[in-house]
């Protein structure tokens, strides 16, 4: 009888004991869409999606983590952080692992993916992360830009940070 009150519709065959036989689902199935056709793939992922959410991660997968990162021969970054080492008079094993120790933070992304879901800041959870590193990030390469970072630690401090 509450539900009455509150405007909701009487459900008899609850009341009554039987049950329902629902002949229409909630939740429609998707229909099932293979890459062999790629239009109607596109389709149906913009009719799912806002463009802005594709361009978006077009993108940053695309431009952002294949030519500045790695895309090509070894990115925006990459090639220019043999130079810097090779300035300081590196040779080419120890250039190697400190190229590597430089782009741990490709490897630490779950990690700080974790960190920022488990501690957010100000109430929101990526935002001000993504905030914090792409200052850093910006800090850093106008520390190798400009010439600051004159020896091997901080070339590769500061290509910790960029990446």
């Amino acid at each position: 009888r509450a539900l009455l009150h509150l405007g909701l519709p009487k459900n008899e065959d609850a009341e009554a004991g039987r049950s329902g036989n629902e002949t229409s689902p909630l939740i429609e199935k998707p229909r099932e869409v293979s890459l062999l056709h790629p239009v109607q793939w596109l389709r149906t992922l913009s009719q799912s999606y806002t463009w802005k959410l594709l361009a978006m991660v077009a993108c940053t997968n695309h431009l952002l983590k294949g030519f500045v990162a790695g895309g090509g021969d070894e990115g925006l970054i990459g090639k220019p952080a043999e130079f810097l080492f090779g300035e300081l008079g590196v040779s080419a094993g120890r250039l190697q692992a400190l190229k590597a120790v430089a782009i741990i933070p490709f490897a630490l992304k779950p990690l700080v993916a974790l960190l920022s879901d488990a501690f957010p800041i100000a109430g929101y959870h990526k935002l001000p992360y993504v905030v914090i590193f792409t200052i850093l990030s910006f800090g850093a390469l106008m520390t190798l830009g400009l010439g600051l970072a004159v020896s091997e630690a901080a070339v590769v401090t500061a290509l910790f940070l960029a990446f």
